[in-house]
Protein backbone atom coordinates (compact mmCIF):
# COMPACT_ATOMS: atom_id res chain seq x y z
CA UNK A 1 0.00 0.00 0.00
CA UNK A 2 1.60 3.44 -1.28
CA UNK A 3 1.16 5.99 1.81
CA UNK A 4 3.46 8.93 1.56
CA UNK A 5 3.64 10.98 4.42
CA UNK A 6 2.14 8.55 6.32
CA UNK A 7 3.69 6.53 9.25
CA UNK A 8 4.37 2.72 7.76
CA UNK A 9 2.34 1.50 10.92
CA UNK A 10 -0.81 3.31 9.19
CA UNK A 11 0.10 1.20 5.84
CA UNK A 12 0.17 -2.35 7.22
CA UNK A 13 -3.27 -4.08 7.66
CA UNK A 14 -2.03 -5.88 10.13
CA UNK A 15 -1.02 -3.33 12.59
CA UNK A 16 -4.19 -1.20 11.61
CA UNK A 17 -5.94 -4.37 12.06
CA UNK A 18 -4.47 -4.20 15.57
CA UNK A 19 -4.99 -0.87 15.82
CA UNK A 20 -8.94 -1.13 15.26
CA UNK A 21 -9.19 -4.07 18.41
CA UNK A 22 -7.15 -2.77 20.91
CA UNK A 23 -6.55 0.38 22.90
CA UNK A 24 -4.75 2.94 21.47
CA UNK A 25 -3.18 5.97 22.95
CA UNK A 26 -1.48 7.86 20.07
CA UNK A 27 0.27 10.99 21.95
CA UNK A 28 1.95 13.21 19.14
CA UNK A 29 4.78 15.58 19.99
CA UNK A 30 6.94 18.12 17.76
CA UNK A 31 6.55 21.80 17.66
CA UNK A 32 4.38 23.95 17.03
CA UNK A 33 3.72 23.79 12.93
CA UNK A 34 5.58 20.42 12.17
CA UNK A 35 2.32 18.35 11.02
CA UNK A 36 0.46 17.35 13.90
CA UNK A 37 -2.71 18.34 13.50
CA UNK A 38 -1.81 16.71 9.70
CA UNK A 39 -0.85 13.58 11.58
CA UNK A 40 -4.05 13.34 13.91
CA UNK A 41 -6.48 13.72 10.26
CA UNK A 42 -4.57 11.13 8.81
CA UNK A 43 -5.27 8.81 11.79
CA UNK A 44 -8.94 9.63 11.73
CA UNK A 45 -8.66 9.03 7.98
CA UNK A 46 -7.12 5.70 8.75
CA UNK A 47 -8.87 4.56 11.77
CA UNK A 48 -12.36 6.34 11.73
CA UNK A 49 -12.88 5.52 15.33
CA UNK A 50 -10.66 7.15 16.66
CA UNK A 51 -11.18 10.62 18.31
CA UNK A 52 -8.72 13.32 19.34
CA UNK A 53 -8.09 15.71 21.93
CA UNK A 54 -6.12 19.37 21.53
CA UNK A 55 -5.31 22.23 23.63
CA UNK A 56 -5.64 24.09 20.78
CA UNK A 57 -9.96 23.05 20.78
CA UNK A 58 -9.83 25.34 24.08
CA UNK A 59 -8.87 28.15 21.92
CA UNK A 60 -11.13 27.69 18.96
CA UNK A 61 -14.85 28.87 18.65
CA UNK A 62 -17.52 26.86 17.18
CA UNK A 63 -17.19 28.78 14.04
CA UNK A 64 -13.49 27.06 13.68
CA UNK A 65 -12.06 30.54 14.58
CA UNK A 66 -8.76 30.32 16.30
CA UNK A 67 -7.81 32.91 19.16
CA UNK A 68 -4.78 31.72 21.26
CA UNK A 69 -4.94 33.41 24.75
CA UNK A 70 -1.66 32.71 26.51
CA UNK A 71 -2.92 33.03 29.74
CA UNK A 72 -5.46 30.29 29.18
CA UNK A 73 -2.54 27.75 28.07
CA UNK A 74 -2.87 25.68 31.70
CA UNK A 75 -6.50 25.31 31.40
CA UNK A 76 -6.49 24.71 27.88
CA UNK A 77 -3.99 21.85 28.80
CA UNK A 78 -6.50 20.47 31.90
CA UNK A 79 -9.46 20.77 29.34
CA UNK A 80 -7.17 18.28 26.72
CA UNK A 81 -6.63 15.79 29.80
CA UNK A 82 -10.14 15.88 30.61
CA UNK A 83 -11.40 15.39 27.43
CA UNK A 84 -8.55 12.40 27.38
CA UNK A 85 -10.15 10.87 30.26
CA UNK A 86 -13.70 10.82 29.06
CA UNK A 87 -12.44 8.84 25.91
CA UNK A 88 -10.43 6.53 27.83
CA UNK A 89 -13.14 6.56 30.49
CA UNK A 90 -15.70 5.17 27.64
CA UNK A 91 -13.34 2.75 26.09
CA UNK A 92 -12.49 4.85 22.68
CA UNK A 93 -10.55 2.63 20.87
CA UNK A 94 -7.75 5.16 19.67
CA UNK A 95 -7.08 8.41 21.42
CA UNK A 96 -5.21 10.47 19.90
CA UNK A 97 -3.39 13.64 22.22
CA UNK A 98 -2.62 16.63 19.40
CA UNK A 99 -0.28 18.78 21.49
CA UNK A 100 3.15 19.34 21.40
CA UNK A 101 4.62 17.16 23.99
CA UNK A 102 8.10 17.91 23.93
CA UNK A 103 8.98 17.80 27.58
CA UNK A 104 8.30 14.61 29.53
CA UNK A 105 6.52 16.56 32.40
CA UNK A 106 3.69 17.11 29.62
CA UNK A 107 3.50 13.43 28.14
CA UNK A 108 3.51 11.92 31.88
CA UNK A 109 -0.09 12.56 33.00
CA UNK A 110 -0.97 10.70 29.18
CA UNK A 111 0.63 8.44 29.96
CA UNK A 112 -0.70 7.81 33.58
CA UNK A 113 -4.04 8.34 31.98
CA UNK A 114 -3.24 5.28 29.17
CA UNK A 115 -1.75 2.65 32.49
CA UNK A 116 -4.82 3.55 34.34
CA UNK A 117 -7.00 2.60 31.92
CA UNK A 118 -4.73 0.00 30.04
CA UNK A 119 -4.15 1.46 26.96
CA UNK A 120 -0.82 0.94 24.97
CA UNK A 121 0.55 4.11 24.14
CA UNK A 122 2.11 5.17 20.67
CA UNK A 123 4.23 8.19 20.74
CA UNK A 124 4.51 9.60 17.17
CA UNK A 125 6.21 12.58 16.12
CA UNK A 126 6.10 13.98 12.34
CA UNK A 127 8.60 13.18 9.79
CA UNK A 128 7.65 16.72 8.01
CA UNK A 129 10.79 18.08 5.89
CA UNK A 130 10.84 21.11 8.32
CA UNK A 131 9.71 19.12 11.40
CA UNK A 132 12.92 20.72 13.18
CA UNK A 133 13.68 23.88 10.99
CA UNK A 134 12.82 26.79 13.13
CA UNK A 135 12.68 29.63 10.53
CA UNK A 136 10.36 27.59 8.82
CA UNK A 137 8.56 26.56 11.39
CA UNK A 138 8.34 30.32 12.26
CA UNK A 139 6.64 31.40 9.31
Amino acid sequence: MECPETPSFLCDPASVARLETSLTMVILRGLPGSGKSTLARRIKEVLPQAESCSADNYFTDAEGEYSFDKSQLSTAHSSCLETAELLCSSFTPVVVVDNTNVRKFEIYPYITLAAKYRYNVVLLEPRTPWARNVEELAR
